[in-house]
């Protein structure tokens, strides 16, 4: 007598939580990881140690710089988050696809140059005002996507459940 296992389906509202998962992830993890990146390129640009003299200097600066991540960046991972999190819904598609976040990522921070530099009224920004703010984009957005990744790969890999009849 043969037994016949059948794996249950994964049902419709898991995948519905995954690409909310997903969007939160860009929208509340992408700012902070961008201040982090921000924190490692600053040096290049002042050509000194950016390390604070002490410990009430760092907080300062991690109160400061935080909320101005999620205000400058927020937006931009916010709208990579909603792309990524609509391609992991329609394409039905076990991870996020990192082309697709590069992708908007990279639109995304055309957009904000061409916002911060208003080209009818100021010249053109600095070529490396420009590199730093698609550093800040990409990395930021590479990494949330590889966090999620990450995050729907422990997902899946946790134990189906097996039916015999």
């Amino acid at each position: 007598m043969a037994a016949d296992t059948h794996q249950l389906a994964i049902p419709p509202r898991r995948s519905a939580v995954s690409a909310v998962g997903v969007f939160l992830i860009f929208a509340l993890v992408g700012p902070p990881l961008a201040a982090l990146i921000f924190i490692g390129i600053l040096p290049v640009y002042e050509q000194r140690s950016t390390f604070p003299d002490s410990f009430e200097e760092l907080i300062y600066g991690i109160g400061r710089l935080v909320p101005a991540a999620y205000f400058f960046g927020g937006l931009q991972l916010g709208a990579t988050g909603v792309a990524a999190a609509l391609w992991l819904w329609f394409a039905r598609r076990p991870r996020v696809s990192l082309i697709l976040v590069l992708l908007v990522s990279f639109a995304t921070a055309v957009i904000a140059v061409l916002v911060l530099a208003k080209p009818m009224s100021m010249p053109a920004p600095h070529p490396g005002i420009v590199a730093g703010v698609f550093v800040l984009h990409l990395g930021a957005a590479v990494g949330c996507g590889l966090i999620a990744n990450a995050l729907l790969w422990a997902v899946e890999r946790q134990p189906t459940r097996t039916v015999t009849p």
